[in-house]
């Protein structure tokens, strides 16, 4: 099904939201007021200027059961936090619901058009990033290249407990060539080397952090600076955390894209399912999503309290759940279903659509390809993709093919014999 978002609708007020993984992407960049940013300097410029003319005002409330273990995208520990992220971090990139990707950070992309993406050609590869002048930490300070290239070296450094180091592996070398021009060098190809966003080489605040980890890398990942200290490059800066029971973020008014609409976000951890419904319902907070609520409440919500007109459920297919056949010879292995014939009869004799809406209480839908709808290459690979839809003639058709036959007695309990 992907993620469902239920969010409350007060008067003169609507309130934007989406899910994970790109759940403050709509938080800070729709409620920042800021579209797809312009891609020259002098649309960029009126584009921040706009922004930072409108003062942040108003407080969305948000229900979320988990709480994180610190607020930096690329160190966690277990509990698998990541919507925070998008609020208190920003990236040099980050794509829209149609995946098209857009700058932050950054003030263009690179690309081959303009020179700053050059494949060699033994397919290693030079792309140049030129960061927005006005970039700043939290705290004021200038966000420069040298945050990148410092990161760089943390996130390899296998005494740091990164999440994620996939990207940084692919890379050979990060240079700040200086301020505001940031050029990474690849090893190999890397069809994301131009759009590199969440957690990949996020900027590490070098004035805050790189002492410590020059002189205490133990405890490098552990204290305060990580959580209630924090100082990002986000549109919202933590203002306060009471653990086990919320965080209260509040607009970062210097955000390199301009000062968000909203003036504070509040996070509140509620674990159990039916709790976040019943906040929601009775108007405590203003929204709840996945994966805190599944289709069950989801459900209830759209039933019982959007009918009444002050909410609304919406649901984004941003991921896909599939079951495939086993090819290898396991314990009680059918090896039939090495017979395509048979596992095309198999698929044309479900009726995955049926399937879908009981599974996800009629928010969701079958898929026909491994790639969701919203993705700008979902036409192209589905107009080429086999389609095997619920169709119990074709699916006896087929296994006749294959030299199965019904067997004599028919009735419910008949079986098929080859």
């Amino acid at each position: 099904m992907g993620m469902v978002t239920l969010a409350s609708l007060t008067p003169g007020r609507r309130v934007f939201s989406a899910a994970l993984p790109r759940m403050a992407l709509l938080i800070g960049i729709v409620l920042a007021g800021c579209a797809p940013t312009p891609s020259s300097p002098a649309q960029n410029r009126v584009a921040e200027q706009a922004g930072a003319q409108a003062a942040p005002r108003g407080t969305l409330k948000i229900a979320w059961p988990f709480e994180p273990e610190n607020l930096h995208p690329k160190l966690l520990f277990g509990s698998g936090v990541t919507d925070y992220f998008w609020t208190f971090d920003s990236t040099l990139a980050i794509r829209d619901f149609s995946g098209a990707p857009h700058p932050v950070i950054a003030r263009e992309l690179p690309t081959q058009a303009n020179g700053d993406w050059i494949v060699n050609p033994d397919g290693t590869m030079v792309t140049t990033y030129r960061l927005r002048e006005n970039a700043k930490w939290q705290d004021g300070t200038p966000l420069t290249a040298r945050d990148f290239a410092f990161a760089y070296e943390v996130y390899l450094d296998r005494e740091v407990p990164v999440q994620d180091r996939s990207s940084e592996l692919l890379m050979s070398k990060v240079e700040a060539r200086d301020d505001h021009t940031l050029v990474i060098y690849w090893r190999e190809p890397f069809i994301g080397a131009g759009t590199l966003g969440f957690r990949q080489l996020n900027p590490m605040a070098t004035h805050i952090f790189e002492d410590k980890y020059r002189t205490n890398r133990a405890n490098f990942a552990f204290g305060e600076e990580w959580t209630v200290s924090y100082v990002g490059s986000g549109p919202f800066r933590l203002e306060r955390w009471v653990p086990g029971s919320m965080m209260l973020a509040r607009a970062n008014t210097s955000w390199v894209l301009g000062a968000p609409k909203l003036d504070t976000i509040e996070f509140r951890f509620v674990k159990e399912p039916s709790a976040l419904l019943a906040n929601l319902m009775s108007g405590e907070v203003d929204m709840i999503n996945s994966p805190g609520i599944r289709a069950a409440e989801a459900a209830i919500a759209r039933d019982q309290w959007v009918p009444s007109g002050v909410g609304y459920v919406r649901t984004w297919e941003t991921r896909l759940s599939y079951v495939d056949f086993q090819h290898r010879e396991v314990p009680n292995w059918q090896r039939v279903v090495s017979d395509v014939l048979v596992r095309r009869a198999l698929i044309h004799a479900i009726d995955r659509t049926a399937l879908a809406q009981a599974e996800t209480e009629g928010l969701g839908s079958p898929a026909d390809v491994f790639i969701t709808r919203a993705d700008p290459l979902f036409s192209e690979v589905d107009r080429l993709a086999a389609k095997y839809p619920f169709d119990p003639a074709r699916a006896a058709a087929l296994l006749g093919e294959a030299g199965w036959r019904v067997a004599a007695g028919g009735g419910d309990g008949r079986q098929r014999e080859r």
